[in-house]
C-alpha cells in the first residue's frame, strides 16, 4: 500500500527510477511525496516535478490545483484544474473542486457549471449540491439555492444511516432556513 511508504523511500524510489528513465515511476514516486508533505507549497513543488516528468499523467495536475485552491492562488488552481480534466473528463473531483476555485473569484455561472458536472457524473455527491446552493444563493436565485439545498438535505438523509453525521443535515437545514428568511424578506 502506498500510504505505508515513508517520503524517504519514495524519495530514493523517485531518483532510481530517474536514474533508470522510468518516467510513469518517477512521477508516481514524486506525486506520492507530494502528499505526504503538510502544506500545500511543498506539495506542489513535488507535483509539479512529477508534471514536468510526465505532463500526461493526470493526478499531479488535479492535486496541484487542489493545492494551490488550498494556498489562496484560485486561478493557479483554474488552469491545473482544466488541465487534469483534459486529460481525465471522468474524475469529477476534479470538477468539483474547479468549481470552488470559480466561485472563490466570482465566476458562478462558471461554478454553477462544474458542479451540474459533479452531479451528472455522481448523483450520490452531496457536497455538490450544496455548493449549487451556495453559488445560487450568491447569485440571488433563491429559488434555485432552495431548490439545491433541499436536494443536499434529502441525500444526507438518505446516507445519514450509514456514515454522515447528522450535524452536516442540521447544518444545511439551517442555511436553508436562513435561504427561505432572506427570500421571503423580499
Amino acid at each position: 500500500s502506498y500510504k505505508k511508504v515513508d517520503e524517504d523511500t519514495w524519495l530514493e524510489y523517485a531518483e532510481y527510477s530517474e536514474v533508470n528513465g522510468e518516467r510513469k515511476k518517477t512521477a508516481i514516486a514524486y506525486t506520492q511525496i507530494g502528499i505526504k508533505q503538510k502544506n500545500p507549497d511543498s506539495q506542489i513543488v513535488y507535483y509539479e516535478k512529477a508534471i514536468s516528468i510526465m505532463p500526461e499523467y493526470f493526478l499531479p495536475y488535479y492535486l496541484s490545483g487542489s493545492s494551490f485552491f488550498t494556498n489562496g492562488q484560485p486561478h493557479k488552481a483554474i488552469e491545473r484544474l482544466q488541465k487534469a480534466i483534459k486529460l481525465r473528463p471522468d474524475y469529477f473531483l476534479a470538477y468539483h473542486i474547479l468549481g470552488l476555485a470559480y466561485e472563490l473569484i466570482g465566476l458562478y455561472d462558471n461554478a454553477i457549471k462544474q458542479y451540474l458536472i459533479v452531479i451528472e457524473q455522481n448523483s450520490k455527491y452531496y457536497e455538490a449540491y450544496v455548493q449549487l446552493g451556495k453559488a445560487y444563493e450568491k447569485k440571488e436565485e433563491f429559488d434555485k439555492a432552495i431548490k439545491y439545498y433541499e436536494k443536499a438535505v434529502n441525500l444526507k438523509l438518505q446516507d445519514s444511516e450509514k456514515h454522515i453525521s447528522s450535524n452536516t443535515t442540521f447544518a444545511v437545514k439551517d442555511d436553508m432556513g436562513k435561504i427561505i428568511e432572506n427570500h421571503l424578506k423580499m
